[in-house]
């Protein structure tokens, strides 16, 4: 029972769920887990699988629209954000804390920094503003956006700085320091209308001809995609592009970078995922050269194209060695991004739209239009259907393993139901269940169900991969 090492590799073996703690930094993840840590997250996995019961939920109202922009979730609260200009927190009860006020316009883009305890947020007023959830205030806003911030990323490296990336329809990125702590010297938000005197603009990224769509980081590296139909790789630091992928073809809706593999994956509007490999491009570009300026890959085709949506693909996101993504025919795919086999796959019935997903290892949860999903694909089991019979629509979905908080609208406003995996009540006979809930169908491949289990070769190879990855840099650098 004491042995924190073997319970750390039968912890690792089984995978239930990586359980974040309260005030834990990201540099803070490599304790071992001991028997106590493995028992709480074996009944947890219990409660999300056992169905003769089902966790209780809490549902309250959040906004006076029917849409909720952003779900975020932070070590102490739920916050969402809608076109109401309002951005409501929550505790992880969903007990309404406050209401921070102060755009002008819809809140599109939320991000939350763990190091500062800040929430930074933007959208239609074409302003970015700064929050400081120690006292609920706005502590700085800045300004030098030209039309709607439509994406926000937050770039961490030790040796670059702690930056804040805002990508908007004027087709920019611009890039800002982030602040360390609030003014000391005034109790009133600091706002910088002229973003060249502001001492934390650092400068613009220009490059795209039309709304810059998305947006993925990591340390120095940052990847944007556009409605100009291309996507970019920039080093954050230098102000430079580094990459320019051409060949989308059409409007770019999602981008994700890969850095383990020097890849990014890009969605558009023709129902394809393109693969682009950065490092190993082959014939699929070549570096230009262009006066006075360092090197430039220019990608003029995917290496590997991704086939099997017949609707836009909307959603995308990669966690270890999966690629999940959903599209607007209803229907989800998990790629293993070693090889691109489908590892699971489900389909609405109806062919209706997926709003928002959740996923880890073992579960996948899906919302969209009169459906809210909750599917094992550690078994292949589909859990229930009937959590959210209420909702309308289900618009953001986020986890912590012990709950589910999720977004969701009925009769034109907008809820925040919280799902508790802590707290089970006995479960409806099937007489009673919902017959308004459209329903769906599930597969999951041999290959993914058998390949739950982790080999002492293995975890120890991981660990040390784990290791060696937090002391290197971004692999990306053309000089």
């Amino acid at each position: 029972v004491n042995d924190d090492i073997l319970w750390d590799y039968i912890d690792k073996r089984e995978n239930f769920f990586n359980l974040p703690t309260r005030k834990s930094k990201p540099n803070e993840d490599n304790k071992l887990c001991t028997y106590a840590d493995f028992k709480k997250k074996e009944l947890l996995y219990k409660n999300w699988t056992n169905k003769n019961y089902v966790p209780t939920t809490k549902t309250v109202v959040a906004h006076d629209v029917d849409v909720i922009t952003c779900l975020e979730i932070t070590p102490e609260f739920i916050i969402t954000a809608a076109d109401d200009t309002f951005i409501k927190v929550y505790d992880l009860n969903g007990e309404k804390q406050t209401t921070l006020k102060g755009h002008e316009g819809g809140v599109w883009a939320l991000k939350y920094d763990l190091e500062t305890n800040f929430l930074i947020t933007a959208g239609t007023d074409r302003s970015i503003r700064i929050w400081d959830l120690g006292s609920f205030k706005c502590i700085y806003v800045f300004k030098g956006h030209t039309s709607t911030v439509r994406c926000l990323e937050l770039s961490n490296n030790d040796k670059n700085g702690r930056f804040i990336l805002s990508g908007s329809r004027d087709s920019n990125i611009m890039i800002w320091k982030m602040p360390s702590k609030p003014d000391q010297d005034s109790d009133e938000e600091l706002v910088y209308n002229v973003f060249h005197l502001n001492p934390y603009y650092l400068g613009t990224l220009k490059g795209h001809t039309d709304s810059v769509r998305s947006m993925s980081v990591y340390k120095n590296i940052l990847v944007t995609g556009s409605y100009d139909g291309t996507c970019r790789i920039w080093n954050i630091s230098e102000l430079r592009c580094i990459c320019k992928m051409l060949g989308n073809g059409s409007r770019v809706y999602a981008v994700v970078y890969d850095h383990k593999r020097n890849r990014v994956y890009s969605t558009t509007t023709d129902f394809k995922i393109f693969v682009w490999e950065v490092k190993n491009y082959g014939d699929t570009g070549h570096m230009t050269r262009y006066p006075n300026q360092p090197n430039v890959l220019v990608l003029y085709a995917p290496a590997l194209i991704l086939h099997g949506h017949a609707g836009l693909v909307g959603l995308l996101e990669l966690k270890g060695d999966i690629l999940c993504s959903a599209a607007a025919d209803g229907s989800v795919k998990g790629w293993d991004v070693n090889n691109f086999k489908v590892l699971f796959q489900y389909y609405h019935n109806g062919n209706i739209p997926i709003s928002s997903f959740w996923f880890d290892d073992n579960f996948l949860i899906l919302g969209s239009e009169v459906q809210f999903t909750l599917l094992n694909i550690r078994t292949g089991d589909i859990l229930s259907h009937d959590i959210l019979h209420f909702a309308d629509n289900v618009w953001g979905i986020k986890s912590d393993g012990k709950k589910i908080y999720t977004a969701v609208v009925k009769d034109h406003k907008s809820y925040l139901s919280v799902i508790d995996f802590t707290n089970m009540e006995v479960a409806p006979t099937r007489a009673n269940r919902y017959t308004n809930v459209l329903r769906g169908s599930l597969g999951v491949s041999k290959e993914y169900l058998f390949s739950r289990r982790l080999s002492p070769e293995r975890y120890i190879k991981e660990n040390q991969e784990k290791s060696l990855l937090a002391d290197n840099d971004t692999p990306l650098c053309y000089d």
